[in-house]
């Protein structure tokens, strides 16, 4: 079962989403330029409402995750930070290919990580409860070949509890769900995942996936997929021309203290999100995909229920202090089914023309809905929010409340 979200949302002058050259993005599509705002920058807006949402189970995404959040949490459950260090860089090293640079120094292990990595919290708290736990078993253990011997050699120390780890995971197999025997190496089940209920790595991971370069990391795909929103329309940004006035200056002093220029543009965007339910529910609960009907589905609609409503309300934007590009989606249409989905994005491959360009627009996406349907058939239920003033040609009778398009939406669910 998916779940599409089609929306159009207009902003004023505006520059949403920037290059690395400070410049709005931009696509050519259809022959024609047009402004952009890329995935990454819509899930990060998101994203941040939903670690702010304490129902959630929240993730952070660091460099230094390990050193500021996980050592700190084995630290205050007893382990000494030197110890907890140690172990903390062999369980990283081990569970995470190339995870630390090259080091030069000589000065104390680092845990910084090349590359930033999402962890949930109750991973977090579960990795800090396992490194003083093994710590404390390492440190005292009575065979001298099981014992955690420092002799003032981080490095070597790191080496010894490595081993440590291999014997750990040496012969734990266990018969996966079509019966092949699978080692159970990797974090979820360094952190005993089973006993664990709920999820750890965090909703954020759940929906927009987590990659990692090993499968020790307990990788998780995304179930959420992001298109680029873009405009409707051909649209070229302008330059925006500005001063700063010196409230000081006297009568004498001529023109401003400060000039600059920066891109700002504005239009109507469309924007195409997918929610793959069965994956959803499974990187929520820890179940098989098409097991997904017999779990219990309060944590999953809590999840969509959120993502609709900030895909329609939450605006990504930079230079908001002085555009306020604040708008909500003037028109969200909400399909479930169970065929493939498929984006409406060729119904803009003519940019539309006009004043009126969220008439057109829903013009436009309405005849294209249509025609996929009398070729490929009925795409499922669907729910339609939109500004009363529009007219729907194709899409449906009645419009909803963003409320009530939620609603209908986990009614379909089952």
């Amino acid at each position: 079962m998916f779940i599409q979200l089609h929306t159009l949302t207009s902003y004023h002058a505006s520059l949403i989403n920037r290059d690395e050259t400070g410049s709005a993005k931009r696509i050519t599509f259809g022959g024609a330029p047009r402004i952009r705002i890329s995935s990454q920058c819509l899930k990060r807006h998101w994203r941040e409402h939903f670690m702010a949402d304490e129902k959630f189970a929240s993730a952070v995404r660091s460099c230094n995750v390990f050193e500021e959040r996980v050592l700190q949490l084995a630290v205050e459950k007893g382990a000494d930070e030197e110890g907890a260090r140690i172990v903390l860089r062999a369980v990283v090293g081990t569970v995470i290919k190339g995870a630390f640079p090259k080091e030069k120094s000589t000065g104390p292990l680092s845990l910084k990580t090349a590359q930033a990595v999402l962890i949930g919290e109750r991973e977090a708290e579960c990795l800090a409860a396992f490194v003083a736990h093994q710590l404390a078993r390492w440190k005292n253990a009575e065979d001298k070949a099981d014992r955690l011997v420092f002799d003032n050699d981080p490095a070597k120390a790191v080496e010894q509890v490595e081993k440590f780890l291999k014997k750990l995971f040496k012969g734990s197999e266990e018969d996966d769900a079509k019966g092949t025997k699978v080692t159970k190496s990797n974090l979820a089940a360094l952190l005993g995942y089973n006993g664990e209920p709920g999820l750890m790595s965090g909703v954020e991971a759940a929906m927009f996936g987590r990659f990692v370069t090993s499968d020790l990391m307990a990788r998780t795909d995304s179930a959420v997929s992001v298109a680029h929103a873009f405009t409707t329309h051909s649209a070229v940004p302008e330059i925006d021309f500005f001063s700063v006035v010196d409230d000081l200056a006297s009568a004498e002093q001529m023109g401003a203290s400060m000039v600059g220029e920066s891109e700002l543009n504005g239009g109507l965007f469309y924007g195409y999100v997918v929610i793959d339910v069965p994956h959803l529910v499974s990187n929520l609960t820890g179940c098989r995909p098409q097991d997904w009907r017999e779990q219990d589905l309060e944590s999953t609609r809590a999840t969509i229920a959120k993502l609709i409503e900030l895909i329609a309300t939450v605006s990504p934007g930079a230079k908001t202090g002085s555009t306020a590009p604040f708008a909500y989606a003037s028109v969200l249409v909400a399909e479930v089914g169970d065929k493939a989905p498929t984006a409406l994005s060729n119904a803009f491959l003519k940019p539309v023309k006009g004043t009126e360009l969220l008439d057109v627009s829903v013009q436009a996406m309405g005849n294209h809905m249509t025609a996929i349907e009398k070729m490929y058939g009925a795409r499922g239920t669907r729910h339609v929010m939109c500004d009363p003033s529009v007219e729907l040609p194709g899409l449906t009778d009645s419009t909803k409340s963003l409320p009530e398009v939620i609603s209908s939406v986990l009614a379909d669910l089952g």
